[in-house]
């Protein structure tokens, strides 16, 4: 249960940092629009699978190349700015904590509750969903992570 509430919390935080990283993915070219992808699962594994098989591999074999694109566009960019890769993370993590702040602020409420607000909102849409597909949440969350 606790990994399950920290995944959905990473996930919460890559949410919004999402449409900045839309917007560099569309400017970027195809290889990051794959990354794009990469980032929602359960909504476009399908595409992944669509690309994987474009290139002949499979997902795993796609998602191991793009975490390797991932990690070399890293390094070349923490080279550029002259720090370690660590450091490069850590100042984007604490942008990130910083963009959670501004936002809970704007609210009138703390980061915890807007982390709780966001969690109770993907919960409510995992549960309509689950719904739809006439399963449990259960077993909805298990598909959701064998896609990954």
């Amino acid at each position: 249960m606790k990994k399950l509430v920290i995944s959905l919390l990473l996930s919460l935080v890559l949410v919004v940092s999402l449409p900045v990283g839309y917007s560099q993915a569309e400017s970027a070219g195809p290889e990051a629009k794959i990354d794009s992808n990469y980032i929602c699962h359960h909504k476009h594994h399908i595409k992944l699978e669509e690309k994987a098989k474009e290139m002949g591999i499979t997902v795993d074999e796609l998602k191991a190349k793009m975490k390797a694109e991932h990690q070399a566009k890293l390094e070349e960019k923490a080279k550029q700015l002259g720090i370690t890769v660590d450091q490069l993370k850590a100042e984007r993590q604490a942008e990130r904590q910083a963009k959670l702040e501004k936002k809970a602020k704007e609210l009138g409420i703390t980061v915890d509750q807007l982390k709780a607000q966001w969690q109770a909102e993907r919960q409510a849409k995992i549960e309509k969903k689950a719904q739809e597909l006439g399963i449990t949440v259960d077993e909805l969350k298990s598909r959701m992570e064998t896609q990954q």
